[in-house]
């Protein structure tokens, strides 16, 4: 009897780490509330640009790769796409970037941005503002690492504009002591559970007017 009991749970246990390896397998709907497994997702669409794609098509049944854009020194974008849907209003204009990072963009802008907005200023979010994308560059004060501007796996965030008319700056906002300030600290912690990186106006003074959100190698928030 014990043997056939043993038996079960093996054959039960197997059937839910099945059921497990099909859940982290499938793709991410960026539609969905984020879970135990979207980190693990998105850390996979960062090196499978196909799996990074269907994810998007989900939300974005038309979504397509764009042809790579080449640059000097190693700057480029491999498997970059621009979002025509799935996410709100980008001014002045929605980039293009590597798949990854608008992945993970569509999901902290839907799960966070839009949530906390409603819930710390009592209005929806109407647009999101940024400084840019892709740019030919190395990090700052570096002469040998690119910055992941020039891979267009980084995005500059620098304001919201909400539906009642109001716009919330980074640069403005971010030490206010009442509602602005407490979305704009909000959205910052958020954003660290979803990209690799995220610095803002803490982290140095050539971010007191943004967030840097990329999708590259290092782990930082500040």
């Amino acid at each position: 009897m014990k043997f056939w009991r043993r038996l079960l749970l093996a054959v039960v246990a197997l059937g839910l780490a099945g059921l497990a390896a099909v859940w982290l397998l499938a793709p991410l709907d960026p539609r969905a509330p984020p879970d135990i497994a979207t980190r693990f997702k998105l850390l996979r669409a960062r090196w499978d640009a196909e799996y990074c794609l269907t994810s998007l098509r989900i939300a974005v049944p038309d979504a397509a790769f764009l042809p790579p854009v080449t640059g000097e020194g190693g700057c480029g974008i491999a498997h970059p796409v621009r979002l025509r849907g799935g996410i709100l209003p980008m001014r002045p204009n929605v980039p293009v970037m590597a798949c990854p990072l608008a992945l993970t963009y569509m999901v902290w802008e839907r799960h966070a941005l839009r949530p906390l907005a409603r819930e710390m200023l009592g209005a929806e979010l109407a647009a999101v503002e940024h400084l840019g994308v892709y740019n030919c560059r190395n990090v700052r004060n570096s002469t040998v690492w690119l910055s992941q501007h020039a891979l267009g796996q980084a995005l500059d965030v620098s304001a919201v504009r909400l539906a009642d008319g109001r716009r919330i700056t980074v640069a403005g906002g971010w030490d206010d002591a009442g509602a602005p300030g407490r979305f704009l600290r909000a959205a910052h912690r958020a954003a660290c559970g979803f990209f690799k990186v995220a610095l803002g106006p803490e982290y140095n003074a050539l971010h007191r007017d943004h967030f840097h959100l990329d999708t590259g190698w290092m782990m930082r928030c500040r």
